[in-house]
């Protein structure tokens, strides 16, 4: 069996979400930032997060069940572009998330309460 692809618009600041095997979107779209450059999930002791990175600079990290933000957006990057996200093995079985932006930084992350 092919894998399944859609391509679908969504609304500026929006990610929308779709179902694996339908392709359908599910529910509205997260409002994250103003375009969305990067995503990846993030493994974690209580289940799996979403993280988002964008062109306004931030990182932000979501409740894929919830559909709701975790925390405050972070920020570090010194230009407004941060165009690579990724999840990082650390060290005691935690998790980093890298980040690379425009200003030619890698930033690790260590997100405490998510």
């Amino acid at each position: 069996m092919a894998p399944r692809a859609a391509r679908r618009s969504s609304p500026v600041g929006g990610l929308p979400v779709f179902a694996p095997v339908t392709c359908e979107p599910v529910g509205e779209p997260l409002r994250a930032h103003d375009w969305v450059t990067g995503m990846c999930a993030l493994p974690g002791p209580d289940g799996v997060r979403l993280v988002t990175v964008g062109r306004d600079g931030l990182l932000r990290l979501w409740g894929p069940v919830t559909r709701a933000p975790l925390g405050e957006p972070l920020s570090g990057h010194d230009d407004t572009w941060v165009s690579a996200v990724c999840a990082v093995p650390g060290v005691e079985g935690r998790t980093l998330v890298a980040t690379g932006g425009r200003d030619r930084a890698v930033l690790l992350w260590e997100p405490l309460d998510a």
